[in-house]
């Protein structure tokens, strides 16, 4: 987030987001792609109004690179780029063991655990309501390497027809969500604070929100998503 984001749009583009992931899993899919397909379209429920995107296909055939290095080559937009770097940084350092597992988790789709057949990842800088900055790598028939460092050991290819694109998108919050609000926060319950967890700065030595370096724009900890399972009727 940026400085300036209040503390209730920081929770609405949380929930709302957190909702929508849990939607998509609710949904009929079989493939990365396909649960991609249904997390853009319950973002749109959740009044997310995509207002730019641009999608690269990636070269996956006979792959040796790393996830840490897909995503890094694909940080083309300034803005998240830097928020990118932190947090791809952060993620290395012992301190944030518990966070690096809860993603290793929850990357996985379709979520059949070692089974997966795909990756989907994606980093978020929320600006203001009308400022929305997403990067998301959908990767099909590519699985985590079995290692301990699996973030910067080359993924594994499960297919000839291994695919894979990456998309950078700009999402407004409509106003109209407050209408919303209400509803979201009933389905989910306590699901965030289950569903979620810190990311937290080199910098600090005991769990929290804490204030970053101000010259990277960012305050506090980068909240991550555990895997989800089934979102309340």
């Amino acid at each position: 987030c940026a400085p300036n984001v209040s503390a209730q749009l920081e929770k609405d583009a949380l929930q709302s987001a957190l909702c929508a992931q849990l939607l998509a899993d609710k949904a009929d899919y079989r493939s990365t792609s396909d649960w991609q397909h249904q997390y853009s379209k319950a973002l749109l429920k959740m009044l997310w109004l995509r207002t730019s995107f641009s999608t690269a296909q990636l070269n996956l055939a006979g792959n040796s690179q790393s996830l840490i290095e897909l995503v890094r080559q694909c940080l083309s937009d300034p803005s998240l780029r830097a928020i990118g770097h932190k947090v791809l940084g952060n993620l290395r350092r012992s301190l944030n063991a518990p966070a690096l597992q809860v993603l290793h988790d929850s990357l996985k789709k379709p979520n059949q655990g070692p089974h997966a057949t795909g990756i989907y990842i994606e980093i978020v800088l929320l600006e203001s309501e009308k400022s929305i900055h997403s990067l998301s790598l959908t990767l099909d028939n590519v699985r985590l390497p079995s290692t301990k460092n699996w973030l910067v050991d080359p993924l594994v290819v499960t297919g000839q027809r291994a695919h894979g694109y990456a998309q950078l998108a700009a999402y407004q919050l409509q106003p109209t969500y407050r209408n919303l609000r209400t509803t979201v926060q009933s389905k989910l319950n306590d699901w965030p604070d289950r569903l979620t967890l810190a990311i937290l700065n080199v910098e600090d030595t005991v769990p929290g929100w804490v204030d970053a370096d101000p010259a990277n724009g960012l305050h506090g900890a980068s909240p991550i998503t555990k895997p989800v399972g089934q979102l309340p009727d």
